[in-house]
C-alpha cells in the first residue's frame, strides 16, 4: 500500500513538473506579426509597378523599384515573420515607393514627352523631305538623350538634357526641304486672329500695326463700310473687307525690300477688275489684285523706273467664294516674277519676255504712303489725285477675306511655296 501512494505521488510530481515544463517553452514562443498592412501595401505596389512608364520616371528608377518590390514579397511569403520584421519589411517597401515617387518630377515628364515628341517626328521624316544625313543626326542625338534620361539625374541634368533636345530638333526643323526661318525673311506677317477691336498686330518680329479705316465715304457713299471679322482660312479669324473697307499700316523700308515675296489667303466674293489685296504706294511701289478673269495681277516700279504690269495668265486662278493661296515673288538677281496659287507655279516672267528688274527701294510722286491692305490708297490720296475720275465702280478695293498676309525679303524658291501652302491650307 506504501509502495503504491509513492508511485502515485510520483506520477502527479512527474504531472505538474511536464505542464510546468510545457508552459515555460509556451512563453519562451515569440508570436507571428500580422501582415495585413503588409499585404495590401505590396497589392498598391504592385499596381504602381504595373503602371509605371518611363513617360513618368526614368527606367533607371522603375527597375530600382522592381527589385525592392520582388525582394519584400519574397521576405513577406515567410510564415514565421516577427511582427517587428513585418514592420521592417513595410518600411522597405515605403521607402522604395517614395523614392520612385521622388523621380516623377516636371523635368523629368518634359524631358520624356520632347524625346517622344522627337521620336515620332524623326520616324516619320523622309529622304524626300530632309537630307538622310539630317535625319541620321537627329536620331543619333535623340538616342543619346534617351538613354541617358533613362539614368537618375538631377534636375540641372534633366533639364541641359531638355534643352540640347530642344535645340537639336530646331536645327533638324531648319533643315527640311522648303524651311523658312521667319526670324530672318519675314518683314511682317498677319495671322488676324484678334476676331475683336480695329487693329492687327503683325505676329513677325516687328509688330507692324494695322488700323481699320472705312471706306471712303465721298466715293462710295452710303455703301462705305468698315472691316470686320470673320473665320479664317484654317480656324482662327480673318478681316472681311467690302465697300473701300481697308487697313493701313505705317509705311517702313521693310515694305520695299529688294527682293520682295508676297504670301496672303483670299476668298473674294466676286471677281472684278480692280480686287485690291494689298497697296505700297500703287503703281509707284506695287499693287497685287485680281482681275476680272480670276487673275492675280502685280504691278511694281523699277529701280530704273519703268513700271511692271504683269498676271498668271491663267484664268479661274482664283475662284469667288473660295479660300485660295497666292503668292508673288520679285527676284532681283534673277530678273524674275514668278505666281503661285495654291502651292503651284502658274508663270515665270524674266528680263527677257516682261523687262523684269529688281524692285525700287524709293518712293517719289508720292512720298511713301501707309501700307494698305485692302484698298488701292488712303482717303488723302484719294482726294489728292484720284478723286477726279474715280467712281464707286472703278474704285479698287477688295471684296471679300483676307488672312494670313506675309512679306519676306527673299524671293521664295518653288519648295518654300509649296511647303507654306502645304503648312497653312485648311
Amino acid at each position: 500500500m506504501k509502495k503504491l501512494m509513492k508511485l502515485q505521488t510520483l506520477l502527479i510530481m512527474l504531472i505538474i513538473s511536464s505542464v510546468m515544463i510545457l508552459a515555460s517553452c509556451k512563453d519562451d514562443e515569440t508570436p507571428v506579426g500580422d501582415k495585413t498592412t503588409l499585404t495590401a501595401a505590396i497589392a498598391t505596389a504592385d499596381a504602381l509597378s504595373a503602371s509605371a512608364t518611363t513617360a513618368v520616371y526614368p527606367q533607371a528608377a522603375i527597375d530600382a523599384f522592381n527589385t525592392s518590390l520582388a525582394a519584400v514579397k519574397t521576405a513577406s511569403a515567410s510564415t514565421t515573420l516577427t511582427q517587428a520584421e513585418v514592420d521592417a519589411q513595410l518600411s522597405a517597401l515605403n521607402a522604395a515607393t517614395a523614392l520612385l515617387n521622388s523621380y516623377a518630377t516636371a523635368a523629368y515628364a518634359s524631358l520624356a514627352a520632347l524625346i517622344t515628341e522627337c521620336e515620332t517626328q524623326a520616324n516619320s521624316a523622309t529622304s524626300a523631305d530632309y537630307p538622310q544625313s539630317a535625319i541620321d543626326d537627329y536620331k543619333t542625338t535623340i538616342s543619346t538623350t534617351k538613354t541617358a534620361a533613362a539614368t537618375l539625374l538631377t534636375e540641372v541634368q534633366l533639364n541641359n538634357l531638355n534643352t540640347n533636345l530642344t535645340a537639336a530638333q530646331k536645327t533638324f526643323e531648319t533643315q527640311v526641304y522648303g524651311f523658312i526661318d521667319e526670324t530672318l525673311y519675314l518683314n511682317a506677317g498677319w495671322h488676324f486672329d484678334e476676331g475683336t477691336g480695329t487693329t492687327a498686330t503683325a505676329f513677325s518680329t516687328v509688330k507692324h500695326v494695322g488700323t481699320f479705316f472705312k471706306g471712303n465715304t465721298i466715293i462710295m457713299g452710303a455703301a462705305a463700310m468698315s472691316p470686320t471679322w470673320v473665320d479664317g482660312v484654317k480656324g482662327g479669324k480673318a478681316v472681311y473687307l467690302t465697300g473701300g473697307a481697308h487697313l493701313e499700316v505705317p509705311y517702313t523700308t521693310a515694305f520695299l525690300p529688294v527682293n520682295l515675296t508676297i504670301s496672303v489667303w483670299i476668298k473674294a466674293d466676286e471677281l472684278y477688275e480692280n480686287n485690291y489685296i494689298v497697296s505700297q504706294n500703287y503703281w509707284q511701289g506695287y499693287k497685287l489684285q485680281t482681275q476680272g478673269g480670276g487673275k492675280p495681277f502685280f504691278t511694281f516700279k523699277k529701280v530704273d523706273g519703268g513700271i511692271v504690269d504683269a498676271d498668271n495668265e491663267t484664268d479661274n486662278s482664283v475662284k469667288a467664294g473660295q479660300w485660295v493661296h497666292l503668292v508673288v515673288s520679285v527676284n532681283a538677281t534673277t530678273k524674275e516674277l514668278k505666281f503661285y496659287v495654291n502651292g503651284t507655279l502658274t508663270k515665270t516672267w524674266t528680263e527677257a519676255n516682261k523687262g523684269i528688274g529688281p524692285l525700287t527701294q524709293t518712293l517719289t510722286g508720292p512720298d511713301p504712303q501707309p501700307f494698305i491692305i485692302g484698298c488701292v490708297a488712303t482717303d488723302a490720296e484719294l482726294a489728292a489725285n484720284f478723286m477726279s475720275w474715280t467712281t464707286a465702280e472703278n474704285f479698287g478695293y477688295f471684296k471679300g477675306a483676307i488672312d494670313e498676309l506675309k512679306i519676306y525679303n527673299i524671293a521664295l524658291a518653288d519648295g518654300q511655296v509649296s511647303k507654306l501652302y502645304n503648312d497653312e491650307k485648311p
